[in-house]
């Protein structure tokens, strides 16, 4: 593939895909907030849980997702629904009967006692960035 179809392919995934470029897949995610709170209160709480290391970071892709308290999710998370390619916003509250699941070097959102499944999860480094804050204040003395 020469460099110029190389480039025009990209930009057709761009318009496909709308900022699919800008996002962090969730397993890097989960994975960057675990290495960053693992020596605070919070990681308490996942390993709490967790019976192997998949549930340590499914532990972090529900903390960051799911409301808390009232509030917002601290992250909106991006996927796709097959055999549909596009990448969407997923509201995960809607998906009540979802669990994220380690597939290989990637997570996805999939239907407990069914088929459907959401695949090609990320969300925005941004939002990460600030999550992984807010997530570190928890179980703290204020």
């Amino acid at each position: 593939m020469t460099r110029r179809q190389l480039h025009h392919a990209r930009g057709h995934d761009r318009r496909a895909w709308p900022n699919i470029w800008d996002r962090v897949p969730l397993m890097e995610a989960a994975r960057r907030a675990y290495e960053q709170t693992r020596d605070r209160e919070v990681s308490i709480f996942p390993y709490a849980l967790s019976k192997s290391d998949d549930d340590i970071l499914t532990w972090y892709c529900n903390a960051m997702t799911i409301s808390h308290e009232g509030k917002p999710p601290l992250i909106k998370l991006y996927g796709n629904q097959p055999p549909s390619r596009i990448i969407e916003p997923i509201e995960v509250q809607l998906f009540n009967r979802y669990d994220f699941e380690v597939d290989g070097d990637s997570i996805i959102l999939k239907e407990r006692n069914g088929r459907f499944r959401f695949e090609n999860l990320s969300v925005d480094p941004a939002e990460l960035e600030e999550a992984i804050k807010q997530m570190s204040k928890w179980g703290e003395k204020e």
